[in-house]
């Protein structure tokens, strides 16, 4: 994460201290970062990603959501994809659903040939169900990536997960 940074505005050195302290998993010190840059560089998108990662993992879900808005606002470059999917991931894990879809799919409105960002997106609509969408951007994912196993793997189990919810509407 922290050879990402170079590529979000990390010519501040607050900002690479606040990627530090995101990987060693300390949101408050990062947040504190992030603030601070904020101060400097009011319209750096790779801060308030960041920062947003840090208001996620401080669980402070609403200001992550207008940082995240702040973010989305601006004009990102391709150097962004992994940022907008890294927080996609862990608004997936603290079940912000729709907040996670559109950091992916933010991301994927950067680079629409990434099959990581199609498979990511699946798994948050396998989580609400949403087996159809899924399916769909599962088979986008193996068009980009006709090898890409996992996503393979997870697709040849939604048709059966499909049936199963089926089954249980009868």
């Amino acid at each position: 994460m922290i050879a990402d940074a170079a590529m979000r505005g990390a010519e501040d050195d607050r900002v690479m201290k606040g990627f530090h302290h995101l990987d060693s998993g300390d949101c408050k010190s990062a947040k504190a970062q992030f603030d601070e840059a904020l101060t400097n560089n009011f319209s750096n998108i790779g801060v308030r990603l960041g920062l947003c990662q840090a208001l996620v993992g401080l669980d402070e879900v609403k200001e992550a959501e207008k940082t995240f808005e702040a973010a989305c606002s601006l004009e990102p470059g391709p150097g962004y994809v992994k940022s907008f999917n890294r927080l996609g991931i862990g608004l997936w894990r603290i079940e912000s659903y729709d907040l996670a879809l559109r950091a992916f799919t933010r991301a994927s409105d950067i680079n629409s040939n990434d099959p990581i960002l199609y498979y990511n997106m699946s798994l948050v609509h396998i989580v609400q169900l949403q087996l159809d969408e899924a399916e769909i951007l599962f088979e986008k994912a193996l068009k980009l990536k006709p090898d890409f196993v996992e996503a393979k793997q997870v697709l040849e189990k939604v048709s059966g997960w499909k049936e199963n919810l089926a089954d249980k509407d009868k």
